[in-house]
């Protein structure tokens, strides 16, 4: 791997405000990175989440006017905006095209300056029961956030700041007055307490000016300069005892019991922060063999939580029945003590070695893959960069970990990682009968009237803000044994992205036998070696209509990693001998989690959206248990063949000389046994009808997944499915204003179209909503999709909508492994690769007419509302959201541009 630099220049102004500059010209986007040096461990004691309240409140902000930032950045053509809050800091990002840099900076500016500007009352109460309905959200949800809390209580002390969840509670929220809110914001919200990261398509020496010029006056002058003192203590904290229970029981949003285990390590965001981000890679890889040790346990993962008093090493254990989660328990420590096990030999001592310089590539290969990425890069150097006040510790941890020897590893987890240290809390699926949680009082008019000024939206603004990735000049070719190859040169960093897809899926051909196959089969034949040899990353994935390999590493070893790549593919088996351990594992497993309430409501859903067609089955651990290593075999033989696939190689390489080794892996594949056969599009009713509810019981719910879907005409060409996606736009911004802005109903709705092989092509519309508003929102979700159907939208709501879908696109095709699975996609589906090229125009080209004529076909495409909650209030909702007087009234849409 050639050398890696980050060219980084600087700004500090008499304020104490730091602004750092980073060249990156691979993609023409820009991001705004502000770190404000406060988080969860500055809220005052008893109005815990009031940092969390602060970060949602700063997007509602007014400092122009009627209109919120939120809907100034969408104007200034922001692509991606958002925020969040950590135990020492609060986080804003903006990305966007590099000629929206200006406009972003003056409303960064004004967000620095006036976090909270011209904010209601009625919009403080209806932002406070959002972040109520967050909370809900991640408990009742199966979010990390409930685990999160109770492991801070676990890991630290009483009394420690990290000991109180990020997020506050339902009573604490409640205690935050304006007051709490205006002197939180007079103590931390100071230039002298934030840093500035601009990272992208920039060059310094013209972007100064700009940020002099776009920032006000008051956040960069002062009477006397301002030196900011240090953020993190000379001498690093030691991690705190923790609290004296080793393990507690707590009811929890959990499908089958989880046992989740922790420890206090240093703290991050100094020189040694790299030590303790590896040591967690280590205990993740470590970690992964457990579930050989114990048959209870069914998966393992690791988690790292940074702060500046200390960090939190979590260890989620997901059991099968947690019959005895005190042996899990100390199975997982007795993995835990692999970590820092010294060689007693010198056979020992080189393969330990060996083992050590192949963890060491793989972690360099991982930062380098999450610093292709502008908002993973930008957030990183930022919240490094404010706490160490050095700009260069970034970049300096790949040489760290370069230079890194086993024993430095091996001496921290000696002395953090044992048993002494560890505390678990294990989490049980509740029993029922929990109590509904009040919610806070908001009326239905509580929403300020947005700035109607409408928004150019034509197709060179939507070209210029949905950049496209450019694809349609990539080398395309066939193999003679009907294999199809993309090879493209993308050139900024030393990486390589090499992805295979497979049409068949998990749903077309016998999906019993080809569930066994995506969790039994393994190649044969592993001559080029194994990915963590070299630093590779290897995923696979299998969807319902397709499966997919990618590898990921160095572009230097794109020829073993083609090597790989091919052996798997060609050399697939399964393995007889793994047939025993899988009846009594993994179908005992996936026969307890198909009980839950969620799983039981994602069967429900499919079966009544899709009928008999095969993407509504969903196989059950009956249907694994009657399957066989046979059929697994012929579901491979049928779906692993070249003329069924095709290879996307993409990163910083020569695509001839790629072309050469791709010859020379591939042209040997063969194919197996019987193409398997072409699924076709899902069949629409055609007649319109009203939504068929399908309603899941979850006892003592406080909030209730409503999920609708409905059958779109098919996709038969790019085209059609950007209009499809236009669809979803709609809905989602028009709920979002009246459910989340106008209600404080819900955290938030999702609107996505899908397409399956075929063409099938459905609406999914997600969101949890409070039980208390329900009614309302099932009312507002009917009608919205009526109104839509029944008349074109307004030009002011479909600009919206596209330049909703323009921003997305604008950060989709940012990484090496973002370009291969849009590509792989584009040609799977049959789309020529200008198509990847032109979303943009086509976008600008559909008429509302079309978009109406989509809707209008959803109410025949047997439209499907699932809702997953407390039975009792859920029907009430129903009965509710039918009365002619409940529906919510739409929130105004934009005037015509």
């Amino acid at each position: 791997m050639r050398d890696v630099s980050f060219p980084l220049h600087e700004k500090r102004f008499p304020s104490g405000l730091r602004v750092i500059l980073e060249e990156d010209h691979r993609t023409p986007l820009v991001g705004l990175f502000l770190v404000v040096g406060a988080g969860s461990s500055s809220d005052p004691q008893g109005k815990e989440g009031l940092a969390h309240y602060v970060e949602h409140l700063a997007f509602r902000s007014r400092p122009y006017g009627k209109s919120s930032l939120r809907r100034l950045l969408e104007r200034a053509g922001a692509a991606q905006w958002n925020a969040f809050t950590g135990l020492d800091d609060t986080v804003y990002y903006e990305v966007g095209p590099a000629s929206a840099l200006p406009e972003m900076l003056r409303l960064e500016g004004a967000r620095m300056l006036a976090p909270i500007a011209k904010v209601t009352p009625e919009t403080l109460a209806v932002e406070l029961e959002v972040v109520a309905n967050e909370l809900r959200q991640s408990n009742e949800t199966g979010f990390v956030g409930e685990m999160l809390g109770a492991m801070q209580a676990a890991v630290f002390p009483a009394g420690h700041p990290y000991a109180r969840p990020v997020i506050g509670t339902h009573e604490s929220l409640h205690a935050i007055t304006p007051v709490d809110i205006e002197a939180f914001l007079k103590r931390h919200y100071r230039p002298d307490n934030m840093t500035l990261v601009i990272l992208g398509d920039i060059k310094p020496a013209e972007i100064g000016p700009i940020v002099e010029s776009s920032l006000p006056e008051a956040l960069l002058a002062a009477p006397t300069p301002v030196k900011p003192g240090p953020r993190l203590a000379p001498r690093a904290p030691e991690p705190p005892a923790p609290p004296p229970a080793r393990l507690v029981r707590k009811e929890g949003a959990v499908a089958t019991p989880e046992l989740w285990i922790g420890w206090s390590l240093p703290r991050s965001f100094d020189a040694e922060a790299y030590l303790v981000e590896f040591m967690e890679r280590e205990v993740n890889e470590q970690l992964r063999g457990a579930a050989r040790a114990d048959d209870d346990i069914a998966f393992v993962s690791t988690e790292l939580v940074s702060g500046t008093q200390a960090s939190m090493l979590l260890c989620r254990v997901v059991l099968n029945r947690g019959g005895h989660p005190e042996r899990s328990m100390e199975r997982v420590l007795d993995r835990m003590h692999n970590v820092w096990t010294r060689p007693n030999n010198a056979t020992e001592v080189q393969a330990d070695a060996m083992r050590f310089d192949h963890r060491k590539r793989a972690a360099v290969v991982n930062m380098l893959l999450e610093a292709e990425h502008i908002g993973s890069r930008g957030v990183a150097r930022a919240t490094i960069t404010h706490f160490s006040q050095d700009p260069s510790l970034y970049s300096r941890a790949l040489n760290n970990v370069i230079a890194l020897q086993p024993r430095r590893v091996a001496d921290l987890a000696d002395r953090y990682l044992n048993r002494d240290r560890a505390r678990a809390v294990l989490f049980t699926p509740p029993a029922g009968g929990g109590a509904r949680a009040s919610a806070f009082p908001v009326s239905a008019t509580a929403l300020d009237e947005e700035d109607p000024l409408p928004m150019r939206v034509d197709e060179d603004r939507l070209k210029g803000i949905a950049v496209p990735p450019g694809v349609s000049w990539y080398t395309q070719l066939n193999l003679p044994n009907g294999l199809e190859v993309v090879l493209g040169r993308r050139e900024g960093l030393p990486l390589v992205s090499v992805g295979l897809m497979l049409r068949g899926g998990l749903t077309a051909i016998d999906p019993a036998a080809a569930h066994v196959a995506a969790l039994l089969a393994a190649p044969r034949e592993t001559w080029h070696g194994d990915p963590k040899e070299f630093g590779g990353q290897m995923t696979v994935s299998h969807m319902r209509d397709r499966s997919a390999y990618m590898l990921q590493g160095a572009s230097g070893n794109v020829g073993i990693m083609l090597g790989i790549l091919a052996e798997r593919v060609r050399s697939m088996d399964v393995d007889s001998g793994k047939w025993a351990s899988f009846e009594r594992d993994t179908v005992s497993y996936l026969s307890l989690t198909e009980q839950q309430p969620k799983m039981r409501a994602e069967r429900s859903f499919l079966s009544t959206l899709f009928a008999d067609h095969p993407f509504g089955r969903v196989v059950t651990g009956k249907d694994l248990g009657d399957s066989s290593v046979g059929a697994a075999q012929r579901w491979i033989d049928a779906t692993h063949t070249p003329r069924n696939a095709v290879l996307a190689v993409i990163g910083e390489i020569d695509p001839t000389e790629v072309e050469k080794i791709v010859r020379d892996q591939f042209e040997g594949w063969k194919d197996q046994g019987p193409a398997p056969a072409a699924v076709t599009a899902a069949r629409m009713e055609g007649e319109p009808m009203a939504p068929r509810f399908v309603v899941t019981h979850r006892p003592g719910a406080t909030q209730a997944e409503v999920r609708f879907g409905c059958l779109l005409p098919p996709t038969e060409r790019a085209a059609v499915e950007v209009r499809h996606d236009l669809v979803g736009a709609l809905v989602e911004n028009r709920l979002g204003k009246v459910l989340r802005q106008q209600l404080g109903a819900t955290y938030g709705i999702d609107a996505n179209a899908w397409v399956l092989a075929g063409g099938s092509s459905f609406l999914e519309v997600t969101g949890a909503v409070e039980n208390g508003k329900l009614g309302k929102a099932l009312a507002t979700l009917t009608g919205t999709l009526t109104s839509l159907a029944e008349a074109p939208a307004s030009p002011g709501a479909l600009a919206e909508a596209k330049l909703a879908l323009a921003r997305h696109v604008a950060t989709a095709y940012v990484t090496n492994g973002d370009i291969t699975r849009s590509v792989l996609g584009l040609r799977l589906r049959g789309y020529p690769l200008q198509d990847g090229d032109a979303y943009g125009k086509l976008l600008a080209a559909v008429p509302a007419e079309a978009v109406q004529r989509d809707f209008k076909r959803c109410q025949g495409g047997q439209p499907t509302i699932s809702i997953l909650g407390d039975e009792v209030i859920v029907r009430a909702a129903i009965k509710e959201a039918s009365t002619p007087a409940a529906p919510a009234s739409p929130a105004p849409s934009p005037p015509a541009p």
